[in-house]
């Protein structure tokens, strides 16, 4: 049985593969009509659900290259994009077990994304370096819908961990008070590097203790106006000792915190 099982896993990693490969040539056919070309650089293949969609557009120069390259049990999601302009020198590089989950986009428009081993980027998130590189070390986590825009250098160190819902820039138009548009004015570019490592862990647990703090002020208030109105109820003359009840006109702040009891 378990050489049966070896036998079809072989057969169907080979499909991936030979799978693989035809997309690849696909992939250099439509850079050479765009006026690029192809260096592919996978000899394991690479996992997937689909292969990815290519948008090839014949911008960035005269002759361009899009250097691929795949480590190995490298996993590519569903309705993966990679967009690249055919013209310019772009470098895609997918270390060993690296993930794209569903929907992601890779947008190569002069430049270089680089992800390290065990890298896993998340539903919708968007990868695009326009002349910049993108490098995210080993083991870095992305949530859903992060997006990266590189026009010289955005870098993340090992094991650190983006939030759903982040965009980082390296870059910004500045406005010189002409009546140029937004996106016609001067660029100004920072350069963004961070190596701290388990950021969300760190945002997380200081959330948890902003929370601890606010439901002890709350447990407090409240333990404070018991003691409050216990001293406000009177004792009934012929109650017994240690046991108090209120009379059935209460009035003023004890009547409307603990209404009447007969």
């Amino acid at each position: 049985m378990s050489r049966l099982r070896s036998a079809a896993r072989a057969a169907r990693l080979g499909a991936e593969r030979a799978r693989f490969a035809v997309w690849a040539k696909r992939l250099d056919t439509a850079l050479r009509r765009a006026g690029g070309r192809l260096v592919l650089d996978a000899p394991h293949g690479a996992h997937f659900y689909e292969l990815p969609s290519l948008e090839i557009h014949p911008y960035g120069g005269e002759a361009g290259t899009l250097t691929l390259r795949v480590g190995g049990h490298v996993m590519l999601g569903r309705g993966l994009i990679l967009e690249v302009w055919a013209g310019a020198e772009n470098t895609v590089e997918l270390g060993d077990r690296a993930t794209f989950r569903a929907g992601v986009r890779v947008q190569m428009r002069g430049g270089a994304v680089r992800l390290g081993a065990d890298a896993r980027i998340r539903d919708y998130s968007l990868l695009e370096a326009s002349g910049g590189e993108i490098v995210l070390g080993d083991s870095v986590q992305f949530g859903a819908q992060v997006c990266l825009h590189a026009t010289e250098r955005i870098a993340l160190g090992e094991h650190v961990t983006v939030g759903e819902r982040t965009s980082m820039f390296d870059s910004d138009h500045r406005h010189d008070g002409s009546d140029a548009p937004v996106v016609d004015q001067p660029v100004k570019i920072t350069p963004r590097r961070d190596r701290r490592e388990h950021v969300h862990r760190r945002q997380l647990a200081r959330a948890a203790r902003r929370d601890r703090r606010a439901q002890l002020h709350v447990r407090g208030r409240e333990h404070r106006a018991r003691r409050r109105l216990r001293g406000r109820l009177p004792v009934r003359r012929d109650a017994p000792a240690g046991r108090a009840s209120a009379p059935a006109a209460c009035a003023g702040r004890t009547r409307q915190s603990i209404g009447c009891m007969a």
